[in-house]
């Protein structure tokens, strides 16, 4: 056995990095890692998307609202839906936004181009990843560690979506 597994390093063992006094290793973790991976990428301006992550995209909040018709939903249920239709229209706005914001920056040099970021969940950020995606960009996700929450949405790009504590 080497000496090297006999004692390793402090940022090998996994008790010492997951504990509270390595908090801020962990942080700084967290800065320098997105960093380099937006660097690679060449990502150095961004326009952030925040909004509801409940909104859904038109054509699954009228496939909603026919299915809750044609079952003789409740009217609380149908109101619901009726709803969630209305609120879809913040969905669409936001990816028309993102392709359109995205297909200008496609036309500006590389050093001053910019691209979307979003939170990388439902709703509004799904929009603006989708949007951005639709107009061929590349779309960041910033995710955050939540109890009840959160796959990245379908839209977001593996290689620019991060996980935050």
């Amino acid at each position: 056995m080497s000496s090297q597994s006999l004692y390793p390093k402090a940022f090998e063992r996994p008790r010492f990095m997951n504990s509270a006094d390595a908090r801020g290793i962990r942080i700084l973790a967290e800065y320098y890692e997105p960093l380099q991976r937006l660097n690679n990428e060449q990502i150095w301006h961004t326009i952030v998307f925040f909004g509801s992550a409940r909104f859904i995209d038109r054509e699954k909040a009228d496939a909603a609202l026919q299915a809750a018709r044609e079952a003789n939903a409740s009217a609380e249920v149908i109101r619901a839906a009726e709803w969630k239709l209305e609120m879809a229209r913040y969905y669409e706005d936001a990816r028309k936004l993102a392709y359109l914001l995205t297909e200008w920056s496609l036309a500006l040099p590389d050093d001053v181009r910019m691209w979307i970021c979003s939170g990388g969940g439902g709703g509004i950020m799904e929009a603006a990843n989708r949007g951005a995606a639709e107009a061929g960009g590349k779309t960041v996700s910033l995710n955050i560690h939540l109890p009840h929450e959160q796959k990245p949405n379908d839209w977001a790009q593996e290689s620019l979506t991060f996980n935050f504590h």
